[in-house]
């Protein structure tokens, strides 16, 4: 009779084991997920006892989630290989346009949270002042400084005025609040 060589060898055979990088994500996953459940079975009310307490098995099936999730993720950091980061070389134009994405949603950001007001007194008149103006200087700095010169001087001479020309033509002669 021959010797049965049959063996589980899981669903795919030829998978092998997940990298290390992925195993550490799904750790961190499942350990969160595992403290998550842990905490709102924890806040369910006890009427009873503890014996008698409805979170007690979530509870522990979410304990052992979170356990058996640091096991993984302790096994994927022994399994991890270090190797050389790619050397991915970006073209300047699209570098300077990715840079300009980011001021623009840097900017929307502080016209959207800064909230000041204040007055400048200017050859003897009280010139208002609020967070768009300072945050359209840094902005059109910095695309000023991309897309224009290298020049620091011209660069802010230009954002100052060009901003304390919008806020004045909207704020003084239009009556138009701006943002910020």
């Amino acid at each position: 009779m021959p010797e049965d060589t049959a063996a589980f060898r899981g669903e795919d055979e030829s998978a092998g084991e997940a990298s290390p990088a992925l195993d550490l994500i799904a750790s961190g996953f499942l350990f969160a997920l595992g403290l998550f459940f842990a905490a709102l079975s924890l806040a369910l009310p006890v009427p009873g006892g503890l014996v008698s307490a409805p979170g007690l098995l979530p509870f522990v099936v979410s304990a052992s989630l979170a356990v058996m999730a640091i096991v993984l993720g302790l096994s994927a950091w022994r399994r991890r290989v270090f190797v050389a980061p790619l050397q991915v070389e970006i073209d300047s134009e699209i570098a300077r346009r990715i840079a300009a994405a980011g001021a623009v949603a840097v900017y929307l950001a502080a016209l959207q949270t800064l909230s000041l007001e204040g007055f400048v007194a200017i050859l003897g008149r009280q010139i208002p002042i609020g967070g768009f103006e300072p945050a359209t200087i840094v902005f059109l700095t910095a695309l000023l400084r991309l897309f224009w010169t290298d020049r620091l001087a011209a660069v802010v001479t230009v954002s100052v005025g060009w901003t304390l020309c919008l806020s004045f033509a909207f704020r003084g002669l239009f009556g138009v609040p701006l943002p910020g």
